[in-house]
């Protein structure tokens, strides 16, 4: 999986690429956020549109974000999740409590 990260309006803004799984791909994504957190930069976008597929520790590593982030006052927002990342999110009965949104630029300003 590749993941790309810049900011925005001062928010990060992370792209992830391939598939979400256990592993490689998600102890990256786990630092990423980690970092972010520790340095206090709790506004994130994570753009998963090219991601085909998230397993359950995956779906465990974006959780865990969107909540210490919300702790801290921040927020994870989702962007442009694929059709089977969003049908995996939906069994899991996390639509209710992710923030999605269709757009990077929707995502950025919803954070303000």
């Amino acid at each position: 999986m590749e993941l790309h990260r810049h900011q925005q309006s001062g928010v990060n803004i992370l792209r992830l690429r391939g598939d979400l799984r256990r592993g490689e791909p998600t102890d990256n994504l786990k630092a990423s956020l980690d970092e972010m957190i520790a340095k206090g930069e709790v506004r994130v976008v994570l753009n998963i549109g090219e991601v085909n597929m998230i397993d359950s520790t995956g779906i465990g590593v974006i959780v865990r974000g969107h909540t210490q982030m919300k702790e801290k006052g921040g927020s994870l927002t989702l962007v442009k999740p694929s059709k089977f990342a969003l049908q995996t999110l939906k069994i899991v009965g996390l639509l209710n409590i992710l923030h999605i949104c269709d757009e990077e630029a929707e995502a950025v300003a919803a954070q303000d």
